[in-house]
């Protein structure tokens, strides 16, 4: 009754006290390169930010919750940690080479791709983005060593508004 390692299993929570693989097709589950890490949905959609250094950004197609498929994925350099939607844009946070945040989106022909980038502390190896909020036009993102504020109003070009480092972690 377990789920498989590197893999996104849909559960059936009917009974919230006993939820279980769905059943039929692949069984709910689509295999994936490396752990997730973090998951939303949105529509027929699941997006997942994972571990897997040639994948870290991938969405799924859940309309059949029997046999999920795996629609789109995005390289983004690096480990992903999280991500946030807002609109027609994610924002993934990680340790992606010179972008803590990644802002991904529908590229030709609906395939996702990196659309614009921030490294905010202007060495590519130092930083890892590790939670992220989005409101408005700024996305917050709390890092390995900080807390940053960023300008999204141009989802090409995002750029560093505030920050405050101090030597611990910042999660959810």
């Amino acid at each position: 009754r377990g789920a498989a390692p590197n893999s996104l299993t849909i559960l059936d929570i009917t009974n919230p006290l006993d939820p279980v693989p769905i059943v039929g097709g692949t069984g709910g589950t689509v295999s994936l390169g490396g752990a997730v890490r973090d998951i939303t949905v949105s529509g027929p959609y699941a997006y997942l930010a994972t571990a897997d250094s040639a994948r870290e950004f991938v969405r799924v197609n859940v309309v059949n919750a029997a046999s999920p498929v795996i629609d789109s994925v995005a390289d983004l350099d690096g480990g992903a940690f999280g991500l946030t939607l807002a609109g027609t844009v994610a924002y993934v946070v990680g340790s992606a080479n010179s972008q803590e945040l990644a802002l991904i989106g529908n590229g030709p022909g609906g395939v996702l791709g990196v659309i614009g980038s921030l490294d905010v502390d202007g060495n590519p190896s130092a930083n890892v983005g590790i939670t992220t909020v989005v409101r408005g036009t700024t996305a917050f993102l709390g890092a390995d060593n900080g807390f940053y504020s960023i300008d999204i109003s141009n989802p090409a070009s995002p750029v560093k508004l505030g920050e405050l480092l101090f030597g611990g972690s910042v999660r959810d």
